[in-house]
């Protein structure tokens, strides 16, 4: 199988030579996040013996939003996982959520896992089909890992330890509903 990985945001997201930090919260930036729990998802694909296709490596990769589905496209990625971190004026919003545009089996099974490796709200599969990265004729799915606007989350998602079980459990999701 191929996954391919989207760390949300980074250099050149939305417009040329502009970093897109994504939210940012006492200092933590999404794109950071975002891009950690890549690396881990893409170490956890790997030593499943699946082939791995990433939008971006690191911060300074160009990877605008429009060519981030054509690349893994190009790649033949069986299923995208978009990565990033939710936010919220309220910094009692909290809990994971997992957006798809007509995945909601696979959604609902990484949602489910993730919640219970991060021990975090289960917010549900929810349906968008306004993303761009959902907009894939195969598996696709955007996970909110859980909120940087409120400080407990933001601490489970700035854990080394808590992002590789996020990535643990995404990709048990991934061999439990997607198939080549």
């Amino acid at each position: 199988m191929i996954v391919g990985i989207d760390p949300g945001h980074g250099m050149a997201s939305r417009a040329w030579g502009v970093f897109d930090p994504g939210a940012v919260y006492a200092g933590v930036r999404e794109a950071d996040v975002a891009l950690a729990v890549a690396h881990h998802l893409r170490d956890e694909c790997l030593a499943r013996g699946w082939s791995v296709a990433m939008t971006r490596r690191d911060n300074e990769e160009p990877s605008a939003l429009r060519y981030r589905v054509g690349k893994l496209r190009s790649a033949g990625a069986d299923c995208i996982v978009s990565i990033h971190c939710n936010a919220a004026e309220s910094p009692q919003a909290h809990g994971t959520e997992t957006l798809h545009a007509g995945y909601e089996w696979v959604a609902k099974a990484v949602n489910d896992l993730v919640c219970g490796a991060l021990g975090t709200r289960n917010r549900g599969a929810k349906h968008r089909n306004d993303l761009a990265i959902l907009r894939y004729e195969r598996v696709a799915i955007l996970v909110e890992l859980a909120f940087l606007s409120n400080e407990r989350e933001r601490a489970i998602l700035t854990d080394p330890g808590c992002q590789r079980e996020a990535a643990i459990a995404i990709v048990a999701g991934l061999a439990e509903t997607v198939r080549r």
